[in-house]
């Protein structure tokens, strides 16, 4: 862990452990709702509360809602109000949005969130001014930041397929990729996914339209099953492709860059205890990533017969052999 980490994981830490002494000597049990679809780590949020001071079965119960079809989150929403929650987390912009619009008094906490204020659930980054609050993931310049990753690691990259959902992924996204594009020469095809159902037809087109690479954002590939099925194809096509998040490239993806989602977690637990602890999410400004992850798989560069440029290495926080 470096030093700025650690800080920010103690300073944490000194904020929620008076409340989580107070709740233990009152015996107090605060309820936590938690909503999200997509899929995320199994104890991603109760280490989070944990790093709080917040025990889950000993300071809070937490209810989970978690789904791959985004047609179902209002109605998620409202089980989760019935549970009678002093907090409600949820995941991304969309599932913030679904509560947001079944209670305008309950807190959220936002885990990673993609323009809160563009969506029209905060009035500013700094003073929300609402009951939502929490972190950004990412945001545009991010994105041109990835494809900029793939054209150092192949610097020959002309023709770049995107699989992306435009109803989870903002345009503004899209138009900083295109203008990443522009500057280094290259071109880029869009390929939809916005439902599980169009997964097979993404990759129909993926094949018809013969890229020469592909920049996959992970909202387009909700299901594990397609996730596998996704690295598979890909591989078989012998794709480069670049990922906005690191577990792409541990299941065999070349390479990804974006936000760090352990971040964005960490922060989750402090949101919440200060919440608990009384503070106002209106009151609590909404933070940018500040710690970013590049990744490579050499095995899979290797079977692409590519050679990853020893700057890039050098850059990269992890690299798997």
């Amino acid at each position: 862990m470096d030093r700025r980490s650690f800080l920010g994981t103690l300073g944490a830490g000194l904020l929620a452990a008076p409340l989580a002494a107070e709740a233990q000597q009152a015996g107090k049990v605060y309820r936590v709702g938690f909503l999200s679809s997509l899929p995320v780590p199994p104890t991603a949020l109760t280490d989070s509360l944990r790093s709080a001071g917040l025990i889950e079965g000993q300071h809070v119960i937490v209810e989970r809602r978690l789904t791959d079809r985004p047609d179902t989150l209002p109605t998620l929403a409202q089980e989760l109000l019935q549970f009678k929650p002093d907090v409600i987390v949820a995941y991304w912009t969309r599932d913030v949005a679904a509560v947001r619009a079944a209670t305008g008094s309950i807190p959220i906490v936002m885990v990673a969130g993609v323009d809160p204020v563009g969506a029209g659930l905060a009035q500013s980054l700094g003073r929300p001014g609402g009951n939502v609050t929490g972190s950004l993931f990412s945001e545009p310049a991010v994105a041109g930041k990835t494809l900029q990753t793939l054209k150092e690691v192949v610097p020959s990259v002309r023709r770049v397929a995107v699989l992306w959902n435009p109803s989870f992924t903002l345009p503004a996204f899209y138009k900083a990729m295109e203008e990443t594009a522009q500057a280094y020469g290259m071109t880029l095809l869009s390929v939809e996914s916005r439902e599980p159902a169009d997964f097979d037809s993404a990759l129909a087109r993926i094949t018809s339209i013969r890229p020469d690479s592909v920049f996959v954002d992970g909202p387009a590939v909700p299901r594990q099953s397609h996730r596998v099925q996704l690295v598979a194809f890909l591989a078989q096509q012998r794709l480069p492709t670049v990922y906005t998040a690191k577990y792409w490239v541990g299941a065999g993806g070349l390479v990804s860059y974006n936000a760090s989602a352990d971040e964005v977690w960490s922060r989750t637990g402090s949101y919440v205890a200060r919440i608990l602890g009384g503070a106002k999410p209106a009151d609590l400004p909404i933070e940018r990533p500040t710690k970013f992850e590049l990744v490579i798989n050499l095995k899979t560069a290797k079977a692409l017969g590519l050679t990853i440029p020893p700057s890039l290495l050098q850059r990269a926080d992890q690299v798997i052999e």
